[in-house]
């Protein structure tokens, strides 16, 4: 004999629902015979849920199934919803020239023109050159091939030079800094 099912009548879930109020079951009430499909062996369920009126068996399997496809939905829609994020590459190590100029009273000085290789991602973009020791800097635009060559900038040799730019697109590159030194700078910051 199988003891795991219930051989009389009384021990199975078979009655319906007796609505009372506002729509909710009264309190005992049982599942309904139709839903024993949920169920393995033909067991209606002990527990019930309230969905449109109609009680739905919630097991374990069911609820886990529910969660699962939840936290699936969740996560494509969350995937779905970001693009992916490809950032710009930042600018190419710039070459600084020193050039000879007269101020004002007609004594020579430096200054330093800032240039850089064309490079793809510097299509039309607007590159920034800002000397960090002494707090000025240039604005240039870039050519179609990205390459650029800024205005004077003052300057010293050893001095904190950031140089970033944002592209046509309007994305701003990582910012590099290199030391003021005449011909490509290769050197950090530190």
């Amino acid at each position: 004999m199988d003891l795991r099912r219930p051989r009389s009548r009384a021990n199975l879930v078979d009655s319906l629902y007796l609505f009372v109020g506002k729509g909710l079951p009264r309190r005992g009430a049982k599942c309904l015979k139709s839903h024993a499909d949920h169920w393995p062996s033909g067991w209606n369920g002990p527990c019930c849920v309230i969905c449109s009126r109609l009680m739905i068996p919630v097991t374990k399997r069911l609820s886990f199934r529910f969660a699962v496809s939840c936290g699936l939905f969740l996560c494509g829609l969350s995937i779905g919803c970001n693009s992916n994020f490809i950032p710009i590459p930042p600018p190419g190590n710039p070459s600084f020239e020193p050039v000879q100029v007269a101020d004002a009273i007609g004594a020579p000085r430096q200054v330093w023109q800032v240039s850089g290789v064309a490079n793809e991602a510097m299509k039309g973009a607007r590159v920034s050159v800002f000397n960090l020791t002494l707090g000025l800097g240039v604005i240039v635009k870039a050519t179609d091939a990205g390459s650029y060559a800024s205005g004077l900038l003052e300057g010293a040799p050893g001095d904190k030079v950031e140089l970033f730019y944002d592209s046509a697109s309007s994305e701003k590159s990582p910012t590099i800094c290199r030391k003021l030194q005449p011909g490509i700078a290769t050197t950090p910051c530190e």
